[in-house]
């Protein structure tokens, strides 16, 4: 088995996880809870900015303009995954395209990713303001990252100020 089958078969694996802990009918805790119906509360008790969660996970992809499919993703401040800079200095995203998703098809059609919003192309939001737009956020984001490319992060680069 070569490298990338592997990898292949490794995401392939993580999705279905995540796929199976966020079905209704998935395994649940020893309160009767799933992990979908803790997950949802959590993300509804806590606001998207702040904390880890608008930190860390991507709020929305920014489209590159280089060859093939290539998106950066971004966290809740439109910055950089990881970036806690609130100064609202600009980030000129095409520098940091070594931490952009290349997705093998148009990710606009990718199916089950079922965007929050479409920013006329080239912005692609997973959730909005409104909490009930993150109840499917980590469906959403597991059929994105399945449709992607192995994706090689140059260390040390995640959370590098923006």
């Amino acid at each position: 088995m070569n490298a990338s089958s592997h990898e292949t078969k490794i995401r392939q694996l993580v999705a279905d996880v995540l796929a199976s802990l966020l079905r209704p009918d998935g395994p649940r805790d020893a309160h009767g809870c799933s992990f979908l119906e803790r997950l949802r509360e959590e993300l509804m008790r806590r606001k998207p900015e702040g904390e880890w969660f608008g930190t860390w996970m991507p709020y929305c992809f920014k489209w590159l303009d280089r060859p093939g499919h290539v998106w950066l993703p971004l966290n809740r401040r439109y910055a950089l995954l990881g970036s806690t800079d609130t100064t609202g200095k600009t980030v000129h995203y095409d520098q940091h395209a070594d931490l952009a998703v290349t997705f093998r098809a148009d990710p606009r059609m990718i199916k089950g990713a079922s965007w929050w919003r479409d920013g006329g192309g080239n912005q692609l939001w997973l959730y909005g303001d409104d909490p009930k737009s993150r109840r499917r956020y980590f469906e959403r984001l597991a059929n994105v990252l399945a449709a992607a490319e192995p994706m090689v992060i140059p260390c040390g680069r995640w959370g590098a100020a923006a």
